[in-house]
Parts: C-alpha cells; sequence; structure tokens
C-alpha cells in the first residue's frame, strides 16, 4: 500500500499529461462476458462492447472504441464526464482512485503516455466475470451480475420504484448469456485473445455472481495448472457466503497452483459491508457466522504461503450506525492474522436511494466517530483517508431536487417491499433510521419528479 508522499507524487506525474489522465483506461479491464459489457475501473457506467470491436480483433474486448474516444481526452487534457466521481474527489481535495489505482502501474506511465489513443494496448489487470450465477440478493445489487434477483423479479413482479434496475424491462433490455453457452462471441474473443494477453498480464481477478458456484472459474483453474503464468497474481472474489466445502475445495486448488509455481500468489477479495442483523438485511442470504467460518478457514489454510484478503466494504446508507461493529471485528481478525487483511471503503453512488447523499447531514457523526476510532486505534492512513473523503463527499454534494425526491420515495417503497417479500423488518433492524423512513414515506403520497 502506497503512502500519501507517493500518491502525491503520482498525482503530479499523472497531470504533467492531463489533468484527466488515468492509466487505468490502459492498464485495467472488467469483463461482463454474460451481457457483453466493460468498464475500466467502477465508477463509469459499463458501455457495450460491439460485435465490431471484437471482429476487428479479440483484443477489441479491451480495446472499444468508446474507451479509445476517452483515451483522446485524456491525453488531451481533458476530463472525461464519465469519469466524474474522481473530478468531484479531487475536487474536494483528497486523493482519489485515479491516482491511488495509477500508482500501481506507474511504470508503464512512460510507454502510455506517448501511445497513440488509437493504439491496442494489453492491461496488466483483467477482471473476468463469467456469469451471473449468485446464492445472494444485495439490495443495491442488479439482475446483470445476481441471477438470484431475475428469479425474484420474474416470481413477484417489479419493485414499485423508480429505479430502472428493479424493472422487467431491465431484464428483457439486456442479453444474458448462460455460462455454458458456446455460442457466446465474448467468451470466444477472451480466449482467442488469452495467449497474447497473458504474456503481459500481472493480475487476473474473477468475479461474479458467486464465482465458486460457476463451472467456468474451475476451468481457468485447470488452465492455468496446465499453462502455467508464473508472472500472474490470481485473485477470486466471493461473498463467502458459499458451503465449507467449497472453500476447502478451493484453498486445495490454490495451494496447489502456488506450489507448482503455475502463478506468483494469490488474493482474495470478500464482501461485507458491516456486521450482524444490519450486514445480513443489507446483503440478503448472508450469514455473518458463515462468513466467518470461512474467512477463518481460508486465512488458517494459507497462513504458509503468498496470500492475503481484502475486505470489500460497499459504503451505503444503511451502514453508518453499525459500521463501527465491522471495524472491531476486524480488529479481532488482525490480531490473529496480521496486516494480510486488509479492507477498503467505496461509497455507493447507484441506485441513488442507498446513497449516503440522501441521509440527513446528522448522519455524519457516525463517520466522524468511526474516524476518531481508527486515528485511535492505529488504522493504516490510507484506510483512514478513503473513509474521509466518503465523509467529504456526502458534506459537500448534494443531489438535484428532483433526483433527491425520487430517491427517498424510493427508499421508503424498496424496504416497505423488501420487508413484505422477505420477512424482514426494516426499523427493527434499523432503529436509527425511524425519523428518516417516517420522512421518506412523505414522498410517496405526492406526484413524482
Amino acid at each position: 500500500m502506497n503512502d500519501i508522499k507517493t500518491l502525491i507524487e503520482v498525482r503530479d506525474k499523472l497531470n504533467e499529461v492531463g489533468k484527466g489522465f488515468c492509466l487505468l483506461k490502459w492498464t485495467q479491464q472488467t469483463l461482463y462476458l454474460q451481457t457483453g459489457d466493460n468498464h475500466s475501473c467502477y465508477h463509469p457506467y459499463p458501455h457495450k462492447i460491439a460485435l465490431t470491436d471484437i471482429q476487428r480483433s479479440p483484443a477489441g474486448i479491451h480495446n472499444t472504441a468508446h474507451k479509445k474516444e476517452r483515451r483522446k481526452q485524456m491525453l488531451s487534457n481533458e476530463r472525461p464526464d464519465e469519469c466524474y466521481f474522481c473530478w468531484q474527489v479531487e475536487d474536494n481535495g483528497h486523493i482519489s482512485d485515479r491516482i491511488i489505482n495509477s500508482a500501481n502501474d506507474i511504470t508503464q506511465f512512460d510507454v502510455i503516455k506517448n501511445l497513440s489513443s488509437e493504439a491496442d494496448y494489453n492491461p496488466s489487470f483483467i477482471e473476468v466475470n463469467f456469469g451471473n450465477v449468485c446464492n445472494f440478493m444485495c439490495g443495491y445489487c442488479t439482475p446483470t451480475v445476481s441471477n438470484s434477483w431475475i428469479n425474484d423479479i420474474a416470481k413477484n413482479g417489479e419493485f414499485p420504484v423508480k429505479t430502472n434496475q428493479y424493472k422487467i424491462d431491465f431484464i428483457r433490455d439486456r442479453e444474458y448469456y448462460e455460462s455454458d453457452d458456446e455460442n457466446n462471441p465474448y467468451v470466444k474473443a477472451f480466449w482467442e485473445w488469452w495467449p497474447d494477453l497473458v504474456k503481459d498480464l500481472k493480475t487476473l481477478r474473477i468475479t461474479g455472481g458467486e464465482p465458486m458456484l460457476n463451472q467456468n472459474t474451475w476451468q481457468l483453474l485447470d488452465k492455468l495448472e496446465a499453462e502455467p503464468a508464473p508472472h500472474l497474481t490470481l485473485l477470486i472474489n466471493s461473498n463467502l457466503g458459499v458451503k465449507p466445502g467449497l472453500i476447502e475445495r478451493l484453498s486445495q486448488r490454490v495451494r496447489t497452483l502456488l506450489q507448482k509455481k503455475c502463478i506468483k500468489d494469490y488474493r482474495m477479495h470478500v464482501s461485507i459491508d458491516t456486521w450482524g442483523k444490519p450486514a445480513e438485511y443489507i446483503r440478503y442470504g448472508l450469514d455473518c457466522d458463515i462468513f466467518e467460518k470461512n474467512l477463518i478457514t481460508i486465512m488458517d489454510n494459507f497462513k504458509d504461503i503468498n496470500a492475503s484478503i481484502e475486505i470489500m466494504v460497499t459504503y451505503n446508507n444503511l451502514v453508518l450506525p453499525s459500521f463501527r461493529q465491522l471495524l472491531i471485528k476486524i480488529q479481532e481478525w488482525r490480531k490473529l492474522y496480521g496486516d494480510r487483511l486488509e479492507f477498503i471503503t467505496p461509497h455507493l453512488k447507484e441506485p441513488v436511494h442507498w446513497s449516503i447523499n440522501i441521509l440527513p447531514k446528522s448522519f455524519v457523526k457516525y463517520i466522524d466517530n468511526d474516524i476518531e476510532f481508527m486515528q485511535q486505534q492505529g488504522f493504516n492512513p490510507i484506510e483512514i483517508e478513503r473513509l474521509d473523503r466518503v465523509r467529504s463527499h456526502m458534506i459537500n454534494y448534494t443531489y438535484p431536487v428532483d433526483v433527491e425526491y425520487n430517491a427517498k420515495s424510493d427508499f421508503y417503497n424498496f424496504f416497505t417491499e423488501h420487508d413484505r417479500r422477505r420477512g424482514t423488518n426494516f426499523i427493527e433492524v434499523f432503529p436509527e433510521y425511524k425519523d428518516f423512513f417516517n420522512d421518506c414515506k412523505k414522498y410517496t403520497l405526492h406526484t413524482p419528479i
């Protein structure tokens, strides 16, 4: 993890090329092969890979015409509109992900800054999503990455909200390839590209859905054992809600790859946003006891090998009062496993009714108290900075009136419907939100904007 001084140096170096220059547009790629979408980081909304992109070259699965236009802007001292999140963070005086993530690929800076925007470039980081098979229905998730959501909407109908991702048309308007569909052109392009890609690839991250429930994950592990890539870091995402037997199976497969030097090292990313009943409400399907058991199994199995875990928090508007409990759990786990356990706190932007920016500003006190706690308990300065920039965004950013109006209406309607379908009780789990919840109800009683 880079220190603040190093990140400032990286920022200044990037700005020599342009105030919007970001290496990620070249060096990183997330692929949703079940729909043919992609992006180079999580902040811009994914864009479609045109069939003409991959007909030109299988490398077009990353080097799309859309992306090349944004590269051109970055090389011309412009800030692409789709990267607005980082511009907001930087304009508020904080270090953005443009800087933090570019720092990891800074050795490629001199090559990329002199490239034509039309040039194809192999990324050093690929995140591949083979399918949307998932055992969870996280409230802020979408059918794109969870078939449980597709099944729920098909069975119970749409949620009574304005947010599009809970609508029947959201599902109908997208082409979903099954994980075993041999006619998926995006999967074909990926494997055609693979022999050339793997030469430059430093990190391969497998995500989902829940990757351990998708046979493509296991097939890829087979491929790495048969065709070693000893320079490669392997990452796998998981909700850690699967049966312990799958965790053991994965642990043994990874150990084999490491022992045979088929890969360089291994890192696991696990998702949880807070702890206890609030966490289980937010990420429907989660059992914190199973999560912790599986986490400990992985850490115990990897004690003697080059492996680590990063907890990915999606910091949303239900997290604030209970986040301290997760910080305390992280402290407990670190006493056992040390700095091999890390965490990050990117804040959720969409759907808007899950955003921290629709909460009353009085809720900022929870973040203030957690930052003070982290400082007193010796958390890493970068971890504190990441939470502090969440705080800054909550204080400084306000939605337009119509957006906030609709989001508050959706907040009440979504969680009311959630309780009806799931047999849950929002106010019992989140008593701190009673006044806000009732206030949001008022927005459902008038003509929507």
